[in-house]
């Protein structure tokens, strides 16, 4: 009997706890008829992986429902999610494993009080600054609220009857995470203080605020106040009781519950820093200092082993601090991604956007320029749609689209990152104001004319079966047809066919016979005849793929200006040498075309920026990728075209002069060989150098898309092969340019592999 329900499944195989994630069904099974392959009725089931290496299930079942938000001790677990339509198989590729990440908890952990020569103190003069440090965790760039207070109450803690004498904003620095504020303890400020004053002690304490869930309590000093006169009696006002909001409590006491609405408030994200009791604990506190006018005031004094302060605190940048240390950016930690790339994509936002927004709508870029480019940021990239349109660079601009910028396609292929980006940003500005949400700002790169209307999920964008003059352009010319092809209403048209990973319904990504309009042939595309593109399945592609992912991507505060110092071996192999033994043992036994190889072909594509390929196209080059990438520290060591065997040879190598589509291995090098180097062959073949054999007159390798003495697409496997140390056939020996060989690594191990060249390509 022939099997019937879901066959493959994506997603984010590694969300953030608290995250909600969407999972999608990609892949019925062939037998499924159309009637039954209705979403509403299938179950997503999670199971929990135990100590003995079964998955169990949750208990959690949604039906219809593939939005999933795991807890915040969900990363301990390993979970397997599946997606069936009678019952789970327990299996990839209908099921998924899924290994939750922690989120990162900002809080402060103390605040620290100081003289102006940084040394920590606790008796004052009314005459100087006093400094305070927050000391924080995971509040890079956030701005911190520090209040001076004087102490009236009886007893330890802030009490919101004390009186607040000063205010100060100051930012944590990424690099240390400390936020620094300075007080100035003048007369005035001592007067100030006094108005609350009965008993002729002042005692100060400095609060820090930021919206999470920690709060720090400190002792009390008593502190003898020499200017102290009793004052008259003051009348205090009552303060006007606030009018409820849906915002949480606050907690009790907390300077945080005495304040006016905060930003944050005003702008409803509340809902993203709530804990569990929904009771905000917002505060840390310093311990009670002593002011006192007999005390001299500490001199600032530069010392080498500690920072200088300026008299007055500016947080706006004075020099030229590289925004990459200010700001979260997605996919900033991209391999392909500079310090002045990094600057050049929020400056043009800034532009077009202005100041509060600008980091915003960077993201949506980012996410945009990840989906155009293949995942590469390449603004060489080229890529031509199902018509046959060219299209180049960082947002894919057409000829004609050029044209009206003022510039040509050949002169976009040859411009770097930077000089293209003028080029966005001249485009971007035309319907700037209508960019409002990421579809919005994705439609002006692919469809202008439905820009405004990304809020709208069931807006049709393409839809193949509304008619064009001339239907099937049998009596249009070639070169108008190209025109036409860019243009309304034939854009509505044929943009369906054209944009298959927009395809998200039951059935859609199976191929049918399909006539080109511009090459006036049939040929296999995937879709529905007269299918519709809708805003919900590009909104889906956008964010699942390409802004999600690029959030666990962002700048790790080690601008280019950094020499990157080499990795040392461990003495052993390279880390991407075991990965490759891995994969061998899992998938020796299998060739190309079974399961469940044929399903890890696929995954292999997936980090090269072309996911849609699958064992039928050549794969060593993928495989090689996977190698580096599930590696602690070589993910992304080469990211232009990775999918082909001569972009792991020399940069711009004699194989790819003419290629834009690849360059070579920008951050490699060649080298003498060892155990983990990356061999190219002249047949387009790469794979990883393990060994040579026992008359150690050959190289043994270890790759995948190899020969398994079968030529015929389907039967390749990864394997191990062999090839004569002098052979003509040998293009390169490669290395990543920060990984330090060692000794014992030149020492290439004896094995039993005696094939010339089992490692032929049958593509």
């Amino acid at each position: 009997m022939s099997k019937k329900g879901i066959y493959r499944i994506s997603g984010n195989t590694s969300p953030v706890v608290g995250k909600e994630m969407i999972y999608t069904i990609e892949e019925w099974y062939p037998d499924t008829p159309l009637l039954e392959r209705n979403p509403m009725n299938v179950t997503w089931e999670l199971f929990i992986k135990r100590k003995s290496g079964q998955f169990v299930s949750t208990s959690i079942k949604k039906k219809g429902i593939s939005h999933f938000t795991f807890g915040e001790k969900a990363w301990r677990y390993t979970y397997r999610l599946e997606a069936y339509l009678n019952h789970p198989e327990g299996k990839e590729p209908m099921s998924l494993i899924i290994n939750p990440q922690p989120s990162k908890v900002p809080q402060i952990n103390k605040v620290e009080l100081h003289y102006i020569d940084d040394e920590k103190g606790n008796v004052f003069s009314f005459f100087e600054k006093l400094r305070a440090k927050a000391h924080c965790v995971n509040l890079a760039n956030e701005e911190l609220l520090f209040t001076l207070w004087e102490d009236d109450v009886k007893g330890k803690g802030h009490d919101p009857k004390n009186l607040l004498v000063e205010t100060a904003k100051a930012k944590v620095n990424p690099k240390n995470g400390l936020a620094v504020a300075e007080f100035m303890l003048t007369k005035g400020l001592m007067t100030k203080a006094m108005r609350g004053e009965h008993d002729g002690q002042l005692e100060f304490y400095v609060t820090v605020e930021y919206y999470k869930n920690k709060k720090h309590d400190s002792e009390n000093v008593n502190v003898q106040n020499p200017l102290y006169k009793v004052p008259p009696p003051i009348k205090h006002e009552s303060r006007q009781k606030p009018k409820e909001t849906q915002h949480p409590t606050k907690a009790q006491g907390s300077p945080a519950a005495q304040k006016p609405k905060s930003k944050k408030e005003e702008k409803g994200i509340w809902d993203t820093m709530l804990d569990k009791g929904k009771e905000l604990w917002d505060v840390a506190e310093s311990k009670i200092a002593t002011a006192t006018k007999d005390k001299e005031p500490a001199k600032k004094v530069d010392k080498t082993n500690k920072p200088v302060f300026v008299e007055k605190q500016d947080n706006k940048n004075t020099d030229s601090t590289c925004v990459c240390k200010e700001y979260d950016l997605i996919w900033g930690g991209h391999a392909s991604m500079t310090c002045e790339k990094r600057k050049k994509v929020v400056e043009v936002c800034k532009n077009i956007w202005g100041e509060s927004q600008k980091i915003e709508k960077a993201n949506m870029l980012m996410a945009v320029m990840h989906l155009e480019t293949a995942a590469t940021f390449d603004p060489a990239k080229k890529g031509v749609s199902g018509g046959g349109v060219k299209y180049i660079g960082l947002i894919q601009f057409s000829a004609t689209t050029a044209s009206t910028l003022g510039t040509t396609y050949d002169a976009l292929a040859k411009m770097t990152f930077n000089e293209q980006m003028n080029y966005v940003e001249k485009y971007l500005k035309q319907k700037k104001d209508k960019m409002k949400t990421i579809v919005d700002f994705y439609l002006q790169v692919l469809k202008p004319g439905d820009v405004g209307k990304g809020d709208q999920p069931n807006h049709i964008v393409f839809d193949e079966s509304i008619s064009v003059p001339d239907g099937d352009g049998s009596n249009t010319t070639f070169e108008q047809r190209k025109i036409n092809i860019t243009r309304e209403p034939w854009v509505t048209k044929y943009g369906y066919a054209s944009n298959p990973p927009f395809m998200k319904e039951q059935g859609e990504r199976t191929t049918r016979r399909k006539w080109v309009y511009t090459k006036q042939i049939y040929d296999q595309r995937y879709g529905f005849n007269n299918g519709k593109t809708y805003i919900w399945e590009i909104e889906d592609e956008l964010k699942i793929k390409h802004y999600q992912p690029g959030e666990n991507n962002k700048f790790l505060n080690k601008c280019e200006n950094i020499k990157e110092e080499k990795k040392a071996s461990n003495g052993k192999r390279a880390p991407w040498v075991d990965i490759a033994y891995e994969e061998y043992e899992k998938y020796k036994s299998y060739v190309e075309k079974e399961s469940p190889l044929k399903e890890q072909i696929s995954r292999y594509f997936q980090g090269t920026g072309n996911g849609d390929l699958d064992y039928t196209a050549p794969w060593c080059a993928a495989f090689i990728k996977w190698c580096f990438d599930h590696t602690a520290d070589y993910k992304n060591i080469n990211t232009k075209g990775t999918a082909a065997a001569f972009d792991w040879a020399g940069y711009q190598n004699s194989k790819v002069v003419d290629n834009k589509y690849v360059d070579g291995w920008k951050d490699g090098e060649e080298c003498e060989p060892f155990v983990g180097a990356i061999m190219t062959f002249t047949f387009s073949h790469t794979a990883i150098l393990v060994g040579e054999n026992l008359k150690g007159d050959k190289y043994v390798y270890l790759g995948g898309n190899q020969g398994n003495g079968d030529s015929r697409s389907g039967y390749q496997k990864i394997c191990l092969g062999s090839i004569s140390k002098n052979s003509s056939k040998i293009f390169m020996i490669m290395k990543p340019k920060v990984y330090s060989v060692a000794e014992e690594e030149k020492v290439l191990p004896k094995l039993n592999v005696e094939a010339e060249n089992s490692a032929g390509s049958s593509r």
